[in-house]
């Protein structure tokens, strides 16, 4: 069950705002990767439309891999399994290749780091309004062996103030 502040969507497009008071933050080695502008983020170059392969983290569940680039979208996610066809693309082809972007809207701060011992993404970003962080993992069965399904997550979790978010599917 999604906390209540987490809205889920399927609408392109859609803007979700979040706002949850700060709780104790969570002292980590986080390192500040990169700071992107509303402008840069909104109206990409032609040579800047696919991300650097030094933005990309992966996730995956044992059979797969999912490519998630530093402004928060999923670039690449072949399904069941690795030497499937392709849900999303956009790392090949930007216009029609697919993608799932969760991202803020307007310039942020943006940190990532593996949550320690998993293979379970966290970015958070920073906002001039607030801070926000999405998680994202492919779920693995409780118990032997792998599932024959497959399931990406993405949680957003206000941590402080309220950020604008939006949707691209």
């Amino acid at each position: 069950m999604l906390p209540s502040d987490v809205r889920r969507t399927g609408i392109r497009g859609e803007v979700l705002r979040l706002g949850r008071r700060a709780r104790r933050p969570v002292r980590t080695n986080e390192e500040v990767v990169d700071t992107r502008s509303e402008a840069a983020a909104e109206a990409p170059q032609s040579s800047d439309r696919y991300p650097p392969i030094r933005d990309l983290a992966a996730i995956g569940d044992g059979r797969t891999v999912a490519l998630v680039s530093l402004d928060g979208t999923i670039c690449w996610l072949p399904v069941p399994s690795l030497d499937s066809a392709t849900v999303f693309a956009s790392l090949l082809d930007v216009d029609n290749g697919g993608r799932f972007t969760l991202a803020p809207i307007g310039r942020s701060e943006v940190r990532r780091r593996y949550l320690p011992d998993t293979n379970v993404l966290e970015t958070t970003f920073v906002t001039a309004t607030g801070t926000a962080r999405v998680i994202d993992a492919m779920t693995l069965p409780s118990g032997r062996g792998l599932a024959p399904f497959r399931e990406l997550v993405r949680l957003v979790e206000g941590v402080d103030g309220s950020v604008e978010f939006a949707l691209d599917a």
